[in-house]
């Protein structure tokens, strides 16, 4: 097995792990008869690997081998905080809206965008800092990070000024190529 992979306990009919291999020994197989075993392993990486196979036996010097491709697909957990400063503001006042995601990995995240759609009650001054974001002009900012490593973090700030009064919801999502489902968070603003 190779390194890029871990053996976990989850092994078959007594298989005995030494490093990254494990060794069955199936004490007799009748001719036509067949035998499976099996491993369970964690990837550490992505990538197509081999897996290679190997059997023997005393009657048979020659060993025999089967080789398998495994796809190992990137997965890409995502943590989304998002704040408000201040959250309690008089109808007319501004806020400022923080939002920093943080790859939680395993893999490095591609293509990464955060999408901020905004309540009605909010109007978006058209700036934003760190990064220039795209606005529908409506409701829907999107900020294109492009890629993020495992464990890195970024934030986006920006502002809006309030118009109504209530409890405002604001929702912002992180997506990346890796993560097809997205994280959201939602944050609430106070107006009076």
């Amino acid at each position: 097995i190779m390194d890029v992979f871990i053996i976990t306990n989850d092994i078959s009919d007594n298989g005995q792990k030494d490093g990254n291999k494990v060794t069955w020994t199936i004490d007799k197989l009748a001719k036509g008869e067949t035998k499976s075993v099996y491993v369970v392993v964690n990837a550490t990486v992505n990538g197509i690997f081999k897996n290679v196979a190997v059997a023997n036996c005393n009657e048979n010097k020659t060993n025999v081998t089967s080789e398998i491709p495994v796809i190992v697909e990137p997965a890409v957990a995502f943590e989304l905080i998002k704040i408000a400063n201040p959250d309690k503001v008089n109808v007319g006042e501004n806020v400022t809206f923080t939002i920093t995601i943080t790859n939680l990995g395993p893999s490095n995240a591609t293509n990464v965008n955060i999408t901020d759609v905004l309540d009605s009650a909010f109007k978006f001054d058209g700036k934003s800092t760190n990064v220039t974001c795209d606005f529908d002009g409506k409701n829907t900012i999107v900020w294109k990070i492009g890629n993020l490593e495992n464990g890195s973090s970024y934030s986006v700030s920006f502002n809006v000024t309030v118009l109504t009064d209530g409890i405002l919801p604001n929702v912002a999502t992180v997506n990346s190529t890796e993560n097809k489902t997205g994280v959201s968070n939602k944050t609430n603003v106070t107006a009076m």
